[in-house]
């Protein structure tokens, strides 16, 4: 309804609309199908950041098969913001540094549908994963890529981990603060290696050039991994 609503408020006043790199995922309701389809129409340029998007609004805009499939925008940041970052590695003592990026899926409050019980199973094994990461000799530095929701996660992952509360582990994780998608770069291009859940966290490690592991929520975090060959990254 809201894109409906914008569009149709641009071109009453004379403004071109357009959708740029746009993405689709599951659309079941029969009223948010005929808004996209109205949206849709009423732009003047229109391009879907994957095959499997533009196939979902072709099955109700039959004229976007028309259109072009242009990467998601994210992998389009300039050479120039990106080696303008310095990378910075945490204090590490010579360790390997993993980043985890975690996601606030299915929490309540902090989610559309709440999922409670898969949201801490998740934590659970994200904590497991770590811990055993610092037995195995990595430093884990803690980032998020969606601000105001994904930073709640992060307590509560470090208060499932066995070493979190040991002095002696201390000093093997980290956690930056990050206010924009420059400071996680800047933290990625210090790391070895990205565990991530969203989508535009595993984009930005591609643009960094860490090997990236993806834990998907979503179909479209499928689809980025297989677009880039990497689904033998890919969780659920």
């Amino acid at each position: 309804f809201s894109l409906v609503k914008w569009s149709l408020l641009a071109r009453t006043a004379g403004v071109p609309v357009v959708f740029v790199s746009v993405g689709a995922c599951r659309i079941s309701s029969m009223l948010t199908k005929l808004f996209i389809a109205w949206s849709l129409r009423l732009a003047l340029y229109r391009s879907f950041r994957d095959a499997e998007s533009k196939a979902i609004a072709c099955k109700f805009y039959p004229k976007a098969s028309r259109d072009p499939i242009v990467p998601d925008l994210a992998f389009f940041a300039k050479p120039a913001q990106i080696s303008d970052l310095r990378g910075s590695r945490p204090p590490a003592h010579g360790k390997k540094v993993v980043a985890i990026s975690p996601i606030a899926f299915g929490r309540s409050g902090l989610w559309p549908t709440e999922k409670m019980g898969v949201y801490k199973n998740y934590v659970c094994e994200l904590a497991t994963v770590a811990d055993q990461l610092i037995e195995e000799g990595w430093h884990i530095t803690f980032v998020v890529s969606s601000l105001g929701d994904d930073e709640t996660v992060i307590p509560e992952v470090l208060g499932q981990m066995r070493h979190a509360a040991s002095s002696d582990f201390a000093p093997c994780i980290s956690r930056p603060s990050i206010t924009s998608w420059q400071d996680l770069v800047a933290v990625l291009q210090g790391s070895d290696l990205l565990i991530a859940s969203r989508l535009h966290s595993a984009i930005l490690g591609f643009v960094s050039e860490v090997p990236v592991v993806a834990i998907s929520f979503d179909p479209k975090v499928d689809w980025v991994m297989g677009d880039l060959g990497l689904r033998e990254y890919l969780f659920h």
